[in-house]
């Protein structure tokens, strides 16, 4: 399963024309290799936050409900903020915090150790 580490509905204001964003990434022997990619296609490493050792079930736990209950929270947050309008409520300002803590803690280098000291 695809796991974004930048969330899709984050990515979506900085679409262009062609629906899609300019992505930059190392490539073969550190080169620099530049695409345009749509959301789906960038920002994701493969099973990244999937539990090892729990039942099929469940093991996609942290993206489905974790994740998703994040980031679907904070697109409200995010669609306030673009249109000019600051959340005084607590608890979308505790929203927004949330989401920005949790791109700190999604990224892959951050689960790989997570995953190593698991």
């Amino acid at each position: 399963m695809d796991h974004h580490y930048i969330p899709q509905f984050y990515l979506r204001p900085w679409l262009g024309a062609d629906h899609k964003l300019q992505e930059f990434r190392r490539g073969y022997q550190g080169r620099i290799q530049t695409g345009r990619y749509g959301t789906k296609s960038t920002g994701f490493e493969i099973d990244l936050y999937t539990l090892p050792g729990v039942t099929e079930a469940t093991k996609q736990n942290v993206e489905k409900v974790y994740m998703g209950l994040v980031d679907g929270n904070a697109a409200v947050v995010r669609d306030m903020l673009l249109d000019g309008r600051i959340p005084h409520d607590q608890g979308l300002r505790h929203t927004w915090v949330r989401f920005i803590l949790s791109l700190i803690l999604r990224h892959p280098e951050a689960v790989a150790k997570f995953k190593q000291r698991y």
